[in-house]
């Protein structure tokens, strides 16, 4: 997609957003490409918050936790992490079962920890950004980041719509 992308839109920084768990796919070597094709950041979107209940906690009692996923992206070059809280709640179209802003902030607050430990020194600084779940409007994402240390801001998608 960013082949057809990028020649339209020169001047606009474009950021690739990437599923680290991707079997499929190296990672380091795919991050190398977009890249060399002139994306500016590329994100890692962890996919943990997708996946609920019972399966979830099997993952992360089996060592393939949330904060694992952000920290191996890191340290395979995605140079930013947006924590993804799942799909964004409110408006139209928005998801009815999230987690409280009170509980996001502690999840945020652990994963951008993690992924701010693999910066090294001379490596670019891991942007932190925060994404969906409840945090669908300007005011939840202040109640996040003023609560939160290592969070840059709001990646918006739907959430811009609202």
């Amino acid at each position: 997609m960013a082949s057809k992308i990028l020649p339209i839109v020169a001047r606009t920084p474009v950021l690739a957003g990437v599923c680290g768990t991707d079997p499929f796919r190296h990672i380091p070597s795919f991050l190398k490409q977009l890249k060399e094709l002139g994306v500016l950041r590329r994100a890692e979107f962890p996919d943990r918050r997708l996946v609920r209940w019972r399966f979830r906690q099997n993952l992360e009692e089996t060592g393939m936790g949330y904060s694992l996923e952000a920290v191996a992206m890191a340290e395979a070059g995605a140079d930013t992490v947006v924590i993804y809280l799942g799909l964004t709640t409110k408006g139209k179209l928005g998801e009815t079962i999230a987690t409280t802003l009170e509980e996001s902030v502690k999840a945020v607050q652990e994963i951008a920890d993690a992924a701010k430990r693999v910066e090294r020194e001379g490596q670019e600084e891991v942007i932190v950004l925060v994404h969906g779940g409840p945090v669908a409007e300007r005011e939840d994402a202040e109640f996040v980041l003023n609560r939160t240390t290592g969070v840059k801001g709001l990646f918006g998608a739907s959430s811009l719509e609202r």
